[in-house]
């Protein structure tokens, strides 16, 4: 009797247990769900699944941004130059670049926009004025019909670059949302696309715009593809250059007569050598640290002469040995140093041969120092004037050697970035120089 009772209770406790926890007892059939309500509720689950489709769109165009907008044509070349250029407009036609091709070909050019070019390469030394080209040396010649192609189309590069066209640009017609037709003042129109987040341009006639440098006042083109050419990494060296006269001219060569319009006799009986003769001294391509930093350094020779002390005077005794090293088949290495040897203020022409072989021609008994590759180091000091500049510069590179116990193996060079076979430069040039300071090191 006991036992039955005992069971009866549990039996109870579980009954009670499972109603509890919303479980039905064994046996009891299960509560159906009414068929309106299975359609409200597939309603419910639908709209669920399409809000969140459409939060998902929502979110996906919110990140993409929403569609260019098309730009006002009498307005865009205004303002694609005022973004680009800022306070460098109304200089960029005057230019002196280097630019580094995709196969490792590099080359130096001086350009006045839209006509004139000087550029060299490996290949020689050029000259373009309109659509006349040569190539110089001690008797220049006419440029065959392939360098004279290659020619227009480098300086066509450069003035698109610049954005040369904008600026001579007499009138501009839509061609879609962020494309127009530039009227030119001769030749045909050129076309301009502008990129669709910024107001830089992606492409002038045939030079499209792979990235820009970006500075606090400008965009400058950095990288660029030409139809024809190729792809070429840029550095603008310098801009709103003054020429001296005739930088672009020719003059008559030894025979005193000119070449012959035909492109014939270019053995040295009626050419013309080069005007003013010019070598492009090689800038380092990319950023000038501020703060001392481990550089290469190449091969190099340096002519040593005593530094007369001022710009005409350093002008008048460096330009006559800089063409006879070119002339002789040698590279120069960089801008003019000034440098102190054993108390000595000296004035250095770098230079190395352009190949094997090549005997540099100096004045008999010219002092000539000889250094193998190896590493320097570098610095460009931001501010003052030439001298401020080369005091800081000294410092903070003595500082750096002690630092990271480095031993110089040469005297300090301070480099103006000065082109001094053009002409000593002028008062504006001097307020905003450029100085380069270094030390070879072991």
């Amino acid at each position: 009797m006991a036992q039955g009772v005992r069971t009866q209770v549990a039996d109870g406790a579980r009954i009670r247990g499972r109603a509890a926890r919303g479980i039905p007892e064994r046996g009891t059939p299960k509560r159906r769900i009414a068929p309106q309500r299975i359609v409200y509720l597939r309603i419910v689950y639908l709209r669920i699944v399409y809000l969140g489709a459409l939060l998902a769109w929502t979110f996906v165009l919110s990140a993409c941004g929403p569609p260019p907008s098309p730009l006002d044509p009498t307005t865009v070349v205004a303002a694609v130059l005022d973004h680009c250029h800022g306070p460098l407009q109304g200089q960029m036609d005057r230019v002196h670049l280097e630019l580094a091709g995709s196969d490792g070909e590099a080359v130096e050019a001086h350009v006045d926009l839209p006509n004139a070019l000087r550029a060299n390469d490996s290949s020689g030394r050029f000259l373009a004025v309109g659509e006349t080209c040569h190539v110089l040396g001690e008797e220049s010649r006419p440029a065959t019909a392939t360098e004279t192609e290659r020619l227009l189309a480098l300086r066509a590069l450069v003035d698109a670059a610049a954005l040369g066209p904008l600026y001579r640009a007499t009138g501009c017609e839509r061609l879609g949302d962020r494309e127009f037709r530039l009227t030119q003042p001769a030749g045909d129109p050129i076309t301009l696309r502008v990129a669709d987040d910024d107001l830089v341009p992606v492409q002038i006639g045939e030079t499209t715009f792979d990235e820009h440098l970006h500075t606090p006042v400008a965009r400058i083109a950095k990288s660029v593809r030409h139809a024809r050419l190729g792809a070429f990494e840029l550095h603008f060296v310098d801009y709103g250059v003054t020429r001296r006269p005739g930088f672009f001219t020719l003059r008559p060569g030894p025979s005193g007569k000119p070449p012959p319009a035909d492109g014939s006799d270019t053995n040295g009986n009626g050419g013309q050598s080069a005007g003013p003769r010019i070598r492009f001294p090689t800038a380092a391509t990319g950023g000038r640290p501020t703060t001392p930093k481990l550089a290469p350094a190449k091969t190099a020779n340096w002519l040593l002469l005593d530094d007369p002390g001022t710009w005409q005077a350093r002008h008048d005794l460096y330009t006559p040995l800089h063409d006879r090293l070119i002339a002789s088949g040698q590279r120069i290495g960089g801008f003019p140093i000034l440098t102190t040897i054993d108390e000595r203020t000296r004035l250095a022409i770098p230079y190395r041969a352009r190949r094997r072989g090549a005997v540099a021609d100096i004045p008999t008994g010219a002092e000539v120092r000889a250094f193998a590759a190896g590493r320097e180091v570098e610095v460009y000091p931001p501010v003052g004037d030439l001298e401020t500049r080369r005091t800081l510069g000294a410092a903070a590179l003595e500082a750096f050697l002690a630092r990271e116990r480095l031993e110089a193996i040469g005297p300090i060079a301070c480099q103006p970035f000065v082109h001094l076979h053009e002409g000593p430069p002028n008062e504006q040039k001097l307020a905003t120089l450029v100085v380069r300071m270094s030390v070879r090191v072991r």
